[in-house]
């Protein structure tokens, strides 16, 4: 597939014809559309002719795809015939209003016609793993998101920072590498049937939830309607927007409007669509050439033909004659003699009857042939002939002429090669019998039986009493294997499950199911949803094994290039190794590639560890002493891979000390993308801008010894007080704002290890953060969040300008106390199940004083190494002897000996290390763990403080599961700050579409004085012990702590003790509107008028903040009698909607006689659910019932359906009331009244006459929801 670029000015596009051979005035117009609607599939083979017939009398030419989900087509068509296509489309009684995206990008004439005939398909539109096959809808449904238009595209996603909506790009990485929106999140997927998995990914890391405003994009839209609808639909993401018309649709826009554009790069269209250019919007260039690492972003393909890859190169390398591959193998492969090529072609060809699909994403199929290719035709291949039948003679598991026999035969003789492969082998059978055996497994399970082989080998060690459960999607597969297995001795205890892996886990989940070992071989890009199931559900018992076939993918993980299911393999082999809850081993030979996982106790320790220094002392010290001359410096460690034998940096003689194995796999992974200094001088307080020393900073992700700028720096700065960080591979993004150190003022911090489930954790530690500390946050690593919790709280109220004071050691010891104990709380709330441990290797410094700590809260496991040393400073600067630079200087005694000056000559000083940085081991002692080195050191008095102190929370290493961490209040009262705690009333807790139960502990109580103004307060207070639901009271503070309006109870304070949860509220004395109507009966409709319109005037209100009451009830409002004032109140069911024009809610919620017909329905409703609650109060106001009534709710919900409203016999409404009361009643939501032709309706106008009121009582409170500062903290 050729592709050949255009460029296009950015403030001047214009579209242009391509030539079409058939076409009789030679230009053509590219356009695509789709549109997703029913149509019954006996109409589909007749739409198919009509459309044939219509559009090839327009020569019309392209791809269209229909089904009974509706239509996506790619067209050209002849510009003469352009409005008579588009009259005619619009004319069509099922596609009429379907949206056109013209395609300003065509070739000209020279470069031919992107489609040579017309072709209509019948096939599905929607990747079957769209929806659930329960789904009753398609995917025309109106779940799938709003529509956002170009010309409101840049302003509704460049928000400001804290209210950006997380940007996808949910097209190929062929197409988002080269171009692509500013900020956006790319998807590493090759076909959008891997979309899904991939944004499920992306939004989980990046702590996403319901409501998270979720915005995407594509080429022509059409994988957005699939990706937002599954969103919506099947995972309940409520906040989802697109970009109209994708691209192509922007692009026109902004070359009608000659605007800037957002979209950077190039529109490369994959695989063809439309046409196969890349069309340039602006001048960045966004990849590298493959062959000289330049900025480039000409995709060419492979001239390897048996692999016509594709790749990007830079303009000169495209142009040059040399031949052009994607890989090194590739290269070797064209470097070969023709007639070496020529036979491996041969083989090629003869093995797979030709290619297919060449140039599409589909590659993996040809590169994995190249390399059987090259390695049968070189000399030395993998294997020696014979070797693999010697290994079969040799092994136990190969019986000739047995039932495994029969299966390889079977599958020979009746499926392609491809699948033949498929077939458990002597080798990784005897495995599986070997660990079965071994451990005496009495429950094992299996997903993947194919025809059966590997469940034999398993049957074939299994125990009398043990048990096999084995699972196989395909019902012909799974009648086949049960065949054979029938056969076998122990047929009796094996159960072949026929359906999908995800039904039986779920399955197996609910009914507490334990496996003593897990053999998975299903789809691989499913592995680690499979694996994340098992460890979630705790199907895998402890010590139990789960292994993983083809993990290698046949070499191709190492490979820098990747396929769809390379890529989820590696994505599942990094996630492996980042979950600390197992241990992995990995095993390779011909034919066996698997990946072997056990629960244990001891994980590898400082796999892909960082290495950090910190140095504090009197003397001044050069940065190259420090970093660069030392015989184990940081930077020696990144080339060198060494490490010293000091054991696993155990402090405990009884552990077992060798641990060789886990030194060695540290060495072997250890290395760098990342490097980053900080150090202090007084140059901003000599110009008087500060107070004192400020940090200075250097980061690069270059390596340390080929960087001239970090030599310049070592070479020529001194410093009395260094941090300095080299990152190791991590799977976070590499850029410099991601280097260690960070500064918040003049503090500084660094950290090495990682916080358990960060993805999880994420967003709750970062509302504990300040506003002010979270705009010190650059980056996305674990580390720079805890730092600004750290630093968050370390400076307490004062959050504007605490980072720039300095505080004692014992106040930075406590603020870290506090941030850890935060965390472990929040992962013990967040996560089901067991909470992985913390490595929590830090350091913070303000410049005089230094707190490093090492802590792992494990009661066995232990940290990352940390050591120091008060003595090995001597030797590293270069004003003493003993320097490396200096080794004649050293002083000799009158015996003979050297003499190294002492601490009190060199000044004190102390190094804290990631590694000793020097071969003298004397100098160096380890941490404890859980401890902390302490150091302060004084310029002026020369003063010194240098101590060990042991990490103390609250809870030791963790917190008790009924441990919470203390709400606090910070700063006045215009800046204090809410807690997200988790608060409950236990009234509001109920199941949808079901009444509440009272509790006499949640109800409102005169409470002590707050303030000086003698004003009483309202307190309502839950304990803790009978918290069910948490999530109703934190959405009842969010809410809250958003409005304020004088007829809504306003919220004051909210905090906790050990026992009870409390949210302090402004009193209204007089109870609530069911007790006075109770007591009172039926109101006047004077009355009810005033009441009615401070309701009426609060929901206006929290409409025009997008939040949703929905549980609007004479019980949730408060009435005061003497005034005859109401408040509304309870927000624990209420909805805030960040975007609401087309968005709807679909959660069942509210009290039965109040809901709206929308919800007894279970369809997607609007605020106007709240209209018709403020219906139901308006009738009880004036009748005292119900206006639905019936003798069980499923009749009174008829009634609700029918429209037929009971008024009572003893009042006397008027006749406008009674039409108010019917239009808030209205079944359906699209004719019921609104707000404002409720405040003109001729009841109210009346009322306000005979009140002698003016309508501007009903104006509305319009403001900006405050930015409110939510944060928890933990009382020291």
């Amino acid at each position: 597939m050729a592709c050949r670029l255009l460029a296009i000015r950015r403030v001047n596009l214009r579209s242009f014809s391509t030539q079409s051979p058939s076409s009789k005035n030679g230009d053509v117009q590219c356009l695509s559309f789709y549109k997703y609607v029913p149509i019954p599939k006996e109409q589909l083979t007749d739409m198919r002719s009509s459309l044939l017939k219509e559009w090839k009398k327009l020569d019309v030419l392209g791809r269209v795809y229909i089904h009974d989900e509706g239509i996506n087509a790619q067209l050209s068509v002849p510009l003469t015939k352009k409005e008579t296509f588009k009259s005619q489309l619009q004319s069509h009684p099922v596609f009429g209003d379907s949206h056109i995206v013209y395609d300003e990008t065509n070739r000209r004439d020279e470069q031919g016609q992107p489609f040579s005939s017309l072709r209509i398909s019948l096939r599905p539109l929607v990747a079957d793993k769209v929806f659930n096959d329960d789904a009753s809808e398609g995917p025309y449904t109106t779940d799938n998101g709003k529509n956002v238009e170009p010309s409101d595209w840049d302003s509704a996603v460049y928000q400001p920072r804290g209210d950006r909506p997380i940007l996808l790009d949910v097209r190929n990485k062929y197409e988002s590498a080269v171009g692509r929106f500013e900020g956006a999140h790319r998807l590493d997927i090759n076909r959008s049937s891997e979309a899904f998995d991939e944004v499920e990914r992306i939004l989980k890391s990046e702590g996403a939830h319901k409501d998270t405003p979720i915005m995407m994009y594509c080429t022509g839209g059409i994988r957005c309607e699939k990706v937002a609808g599954w969103l919506m639909r099947e995972r309940g993401y409520e906040n989802v927007s697109k970009l109209k018309g994708g691209i192509k649709n922007y692009i026109n826009h902004i070359s009608e409007t000659e605007a800037t554009s957002r979209f950077i790069g190039k529109n490369f269209e994959f695989d063809g669509r439309l046409s196969n250019e890349a069309v340039r919007v602006t001048g960045d260039v966004l990849t590298e050439c493959r062959s000289c690492g330049k900025p480039g972003d000409i995709y060419d393909n492979c001239h390897n033909k048996l692999c016509d890859h594709l790749f990007t190169e830079c303009k000169n390398c495209r142009e040059s004659k040399r031949v052009h591959t994607c890989s090194e193998d590739c290269a070797t492969f064209m470097s070969w003699p023709s007639r070496k090529r020529a036979e491996a072609s041969r083989k090629f060809l003869s093995k797979e009857r030709g290619l297919k699909n060449r140039g599409r994403e589909e590659t993996s199929f040809s590169l994995d042939m190249i390399r059987e290719v090259m390695s049968e035709t070189e000399v030395g291949g993998i294997l020696q002939p014979g070797i693999q039948e010697y290994v079969q003679r040799h092994t136990t598991g190969y019986r000739p002429g047995s039932l495994l026999d029969d299966m390889e035969s079977f599958v020979q003789s009746n499926y392609p090669p491809k699948m033949s492969r498929m077939t458990c082998g002597p080798e990784l059978g005897n495995v599986l019998n070997l660990l079965v055996r071994a451990s005496k497994a009495k429950n094992v399970l299996e997903l993947g039986t194919f025809v059966g082989a590997s469940a034999a080998h398993i049957l074939d060690g299994l125990s009398d009493d043990g048990t096999l459960l084995t699972c196989e999607i395909r019902p012909d597969l799974a009648q086949i294997a049960k065949s054979f297995l029938d056969r076998h001795p122990r047929s009796s205890q094996v159960n072949v499950f026929q359906g999908t892996c995800d039904t039986l886990l779920n399955r197996l989940i609910c009914d507490g199911a334990k496996f003593d070992i897990i053999f998975v071989d299903a789809d691989k890009s499913s592995y680690r949803k499979y694996y994340d199931k098992i460890m979630d559900g705790g199907l895998l018992r402890e010590d139990g094994v789960m292994l993983f076939d083809n993990v290698l993918w046949k070499g191709e993980v190492v490979e820098e290039r990747e396929t769809g299911k390379v890529s989820n393999i590696k994505n599942f082999n990094r996630h492996l190794m980042e979950d600390e809850r197992t241990v992995k081993t990995m095993r390779v030979d011909k034919r066996l590639n698997y990946n072997s996982t056990w629960r244990h106790k001891y994980p590898f320790l400082g796999a892909n560890m960082c290495r950090w220094l910190s140095y504090l002392g009197l003397e001044r010290c050069l940065l190259e002493d420090v970093l660069v001359s030392p015989g184990h410096a940081l930077t020696k460690q990144v080339h060198d891979h060494y490490l010293p034998k000091l054991v696993a940096h155990y402090e405990d003689d009884n552990v077992e000390k060798t641990k060789q194995a886990e030194c060695d796999l540290r060495n072997k992974l250890f290395n760098i993308d990342g490097l980053g200094l900080a150090w202090y001088n007084h140059i901003r307080q000599e110009f008087g801008e500060a107070d004192g020393a400020r940090p200075c900073t250097y980061k690069t992700t270059q390596p340390p010894l080929n960087d001239i700028n970090f030599k310049s720096i070592c070479g020529h700065t001194a410093t009395g007080t260094l941090f300095a960080h080299i990152r190791a591979a991590t799977s976070t993004a590499i850029n410099t704002a991601n280097n260690h150190p960070f500064v918040f003022g003049r503090h500084i911090f660094m950290h090495n290890g990682t916080i358990a489930h960060w993805p999880i954790v994420k967003r709750r530690i970062s509302m504990l953060i300040s506003q002010r500390m979270y705009e010190c946050v650059y980056g996305s690593t674990d580390s720079e969040y805890l730092g600004a919790l750290y630093m968050t709280n370390l400076v307490g109220d004062d959050q504007q300008n605490g980072a720039s004071k300095t505080y004692s050691l014992n106040q930075m010891k406590q603020a870290i106390e506090k941030s850890i104990e935060q965390i472990i709380f929040i992962q013990k709330e967040l996560i089901h199940g067991e909470v992985g441990a913390n490595s929590l290797n830090l350091a913070m410094t303000d410049g005089d004083k230094l707190l490093c700590i090492r802590f792992r809260n494990h009661p066995e496991e232990q940290p990352p190494s940390l050591y120091y040393s008060t003595t090995a400073g001597i030797s590293l600067n270069r004003k003493f002897p003993g320097h490396p630079d200096k080794p004649g200087a050293v002083n000799v005694s009158s015996d003979g000996g050297s003499v190294i000056p002492s601490p009190n000559e060199h000044k004190h000083h102390v190094i804290v290390a990631s590694e000793p940085t020097t071969y003298k081991m004397d100098d160096w002692t380890l941490v404890p763990k859980n401890h902390a080195v302490m150091a302060e050191k004084s310029d002026e008095d020369q003063s010194w403080n240098f101590r060990l102190e042991e990490v103390a929370l609250r809870s030791r290493m963790t917190m008790r599961s009924d441990e919470k961490p203390t709400l606090y209040r910070g700063g006045d009262a215009t800046s204090k700050h809410l807690g997200n705690a988790r608060y409950v009333d236990r009234r509001r807790i109920m199941q949808p579409m079901t009444y509440k139960n009272n509790h006499p502990e949640s109800e409102y109580y005169i409470g002590r004085q707050l303030g000086s103004n003698q004003d009483k307060t309202a307190i309502k207070f839950v304990e803790k012990k009978h918290c069910k639901n948490l999530k109703v009271i934190e959405n009842e503070i969010r809410i809250l702590s958003h409005v304020q309006h004088p007829h809504v109870a306003q919220m004051l304070d909210v905090f906790e003790t050990n026992d009870n949860f409390f949210i302090v509220m402004e009193l209204v004395e007089g109870g609530d509107l069911e007790t006075e109507l109770f007591n009172d009966g039926a109101f006047s409709e004077e009355k009810t008028f005033t009441i009615f319109c401070q309701l009426l005037q609060a929901l206006e209100y929290l409409h025009s903040l997008n939040i949703t009451h929905r549980d609007l009830k004479l019980d949730n409002i408060l009435f005061s009698k003497s005034t005859n004032d109401v408040k509304l109140t309870d927000f624990g069911l209420s909805k805030h909607q960040l975007q609401s024009d087309e968005n709807f809610m679909r959660t069942r919620c509210g009290t039965p006689n109040y809901v709206a017909p929308e919800i007894i329905e279970a369809i997607p409703y609007t605020p106007s659910i709240d209209i018709w609650s403020l219906g139901v109060v308006f009738h009880l106001m004036l009748n005292c019932c119900f206006p639905f009534q019936g003798n069980s709710m499923e009749e009174t919900h008829e009634h609700v359906m029918e429209g037929r409203i009971h008024y009572s016999e003893d009042v006397q409404m008027s006749d406008d009331a009674v039409d108010l009361t019917e239009k808030m009643l209205r079944r359906d939501p699209n004719e019921r009244i609104t707000i404002q032709d409720i405040k003109m309706h001729p009841w109210m106008m009346r009322m306000m006459q005979k009140k002698t009121q003016n309508l501007t009582t009903l104006h509305v409170l319009h403001s900006t929801l405050p930015e409110v500062d939510m944060r928890v903290a933990v009382s020291a």
